[in-house]
C-alpha cells in the first residue's frame, strides 16, 4: 500500500484521504515558530485562511472567495459518497479510538509502537554522543591551553519564544521544537476561562473565518460520526454475537464460525 503526504486536496475516489486541520490558533504557533503573537502582528503579517487557501489551490483558482472554498470543502467532509474515501481530523484532538471501524481493517499497532520505539532510542543514543564527544572535546582543549573547565553555575534559560531563529534546526531538534509548539497550542485552544491567550485566540478566529468555520465543521462532523457508531453498537448488541456485546472480547472474531463440542 502505498503512503503519501500531500499539501493539497485531491478529489480522487484512487485514494483514501486523511485530512488534519489545525485551528487558526494552532496554525499560527506552527508556521511563525513562536507561542506568543500579538494582534499588530495579526493585522500586519497574518494571511487572512491559509489553511483553506492552500489546501484548495489545485482545485479551486486564487479569485474563489473563501466562503466558496468552505462550501467545497463542507461537501468533501461530509458528502455520503466521499466518506467513503476520506476521513478529517483536527490537529489538538488525540487519534479516535475507532479507526478501525471507519477504515474497516485492523491497523497494526505493534508495528507502530516498535517503529517508536525505535526511533526514541536512536535519539537518545544520538543525545549521548553528543554529550560524549563535547566533554572530550573540552578535556582536549583544556589540556591545551590549561584553563579550568569545572562546571559552573548554569545561567537562566531563555524562554522559547525569545529564543531568536540564528540558525536552522536539525530535523530532530525541529521536530521537539514544533512537538513543544503543538502542546502550547492544544492548551490555548482548550481554554475557557478569559485570559490574554483567549483573547488573542479570538482575534484569530475573527482574522481567518473560514478556517475557523472549516474547522468546527470538520470537528463536529467526526463527533457525529463516532456517536452514529455507538448508537449502531447498542441496537446491534440486542443481537446474539452482535456488535458491541464482547464485553472485553475481541470483536473482529464475533463473525467466525465456532462449534463447542459437548
Amino acid at each position: 500500500m502505498k503512503v503519501a503526504s500531500s499539501e493539497q486536496y485531491r478529489n480522487s475516489t484512487c485514494t483514501f484521504a486523511i485530512g488534519t486541520i489545525p485551528h487558526p490558533r494552532t496554525l499560527t504557533t506552527l508556521t511563525g515558530g513562536k507561542e506568543r503573537v500579538n494582534v499588530s502582528w495579526v493585522r500586519q503579517e497574518a494571511h487572512r485562511n491559509p489553511w483553506l487557501e492552500a489546501i484548495s489551490k489545485g482545485l479551486l483558482c486564487s479569485k474563489v472567495s473563501s466562503n466558496s472554498r468552505v462550501t467545497n470543502f463542507k461537501q468533501a467532509v461530509a458528502d455520503r459518497f466521499k466518506t467513503r474515501y476520506t476521513l478529517w481530523l483536527t490537529a489538538e484532538a488525540d487519534i479516535p479510538s475507532d479507526l478501525e471501524w471507519q477504515f474497516g481493517f485492523r491497523i497494526p499497532k505493534a508495528l507502530d509502537e516498535t517503529h517508536m520505539a525505535s526511533v526514541t532510542k536512536s535519539e537518545e543514543k544520538q543525545k549521548q554522543g553528543n554529550v560524549e564527544v563535547d566533554d572530550a572535546a573540552r578535556s582536549e582543549r583544556a589540556d591545551a591551553s590549561g584553563i579550568d573547565t569545572r562546571l559552573k553555575k548554569p545561567w537562566p534559560q531563555p524562554r522559547l519564544e525569545d529564543t531568536p531563529n540564528v540558525k536552522e534546526l536539525a530535523p530532530h531538534e525541529r521536530q521537539t521544537r514544533e512537538r513543544a509548539l503543538l502542546e502550547h497550542a492544544k492548551k490555548v485552544v482548550a481554554f475557557k476561562r478569559s485570559t490574554v491567550e483567549t483573547r488573542l485566540r479570538a482575534s484569530l478566529e475573527a482574522w481567518s473565518l473560514a478556517d475557523m468555520e472549516a474547522w468546527k465543521f470538520a470537528r463536529a462532523f467526526l463527533a457525529r460520526r463516532s456517536r452514529e457508531r455507538i448508537e449502531w453498537e447498542k441496537e446491534e448488541s440486542k443481537y446474539t454475537g452482535g456488535s458491541g456485546s464482547e464485553k472485553g472480547r475481541s470483536s473482529w472474531n464475533r463473525w467466525k464460525d465456532s462449534r463447542q463440542r459437548k
